[in-house]
């Protein structure tokens, strides 16, 4: 059992490693492409992702911003730059342009999505709840933004909804630790400490 469990990990590290490759590839690539083409406002985006994605969000940001001063009408521009301000906490300069992406393209379920975190971590769970939602219909499942979703709906205190969405994330992904640990906050407030604890002993 533990020879399987390494290379259960050893095969995890090999994926992530053979990731970073294609991402640093990639990288080079469209660096490349913006030194022989600096006018081009994609390959100025897709050095900003391929950071994003190789987990360098900060240096993604000046790359992600020359492409939307390039392209200044197209809303995915506005999400991705949006995204990446959200990122370094520019909260004011974030809303702008995420709200600029959702307006040209109201289902950029990803700006919809940054737009929620971003009223959530500004302390406007109302706000973010409608925006959370939009994105829950929009997007792929994605357990994260679910949990996004409960944070708005625990802030705004209806705690049922919280609970029920919870559950519904909780069948797809029995050992998920944020619903886990969302479920421990909500029963804590309502004082039902006994499934407070039972999902406290599972996270």
């Amino acid at each position: 059992h533990a020879m399987m469990a390494m290379l259960a990990v050893i095969g995890l590290t090999s994926a992530t490693f053979l990731r970073n490759q294609a991402y640093q590839t990639e990288l080079s690539i469209w660096k490349d492409t913006i030194v022989k083409a600096p006018l081009h406002a994609a390959a100025w985006h897709n050095v900003g992702l391929s950071y994003v994605n190789l987990g360098r969000s900060s240096e993604a940001q000046p790359f992600l911003a020359k492409a939307f001063a390039l392209a200044p009408n197209d809303p995915h521009m506005a999400s991705a730059y949006g995204s990446a301000l959200l990122e370094a906490r520019e909260y004011e300069l974030a809303r702008k342009h995420l709200t600029f992406a959702i307006q040209g393209n109201p289902k950029d379920h990803v700006a919809l999505r940054n737009m929620g975190n971003l009223l959530l971590d500004t302390g406007r769970g109302n706000e973010a709840i409608q925006y959370c939602e939009r994105a829950l219909q929009l997007a792929p499942p994605d357990a994260e933004l679910e949990m996004s979703y409960v944070a708005a709906l625990i802030v705004s205190g209806r705690l049922d909804d919280a609970i029920k969405q919870c559950q519904k994330t909780l069948e797809e992904h029995p050992q998920y630790l944020k619903a886990h640990l969302n479920l421990v906050s909500v029963y804590s407030q309502r004082g039902d400490m006994n499934n407070a604890i039972e999902h406290l002993k599972i996270a």
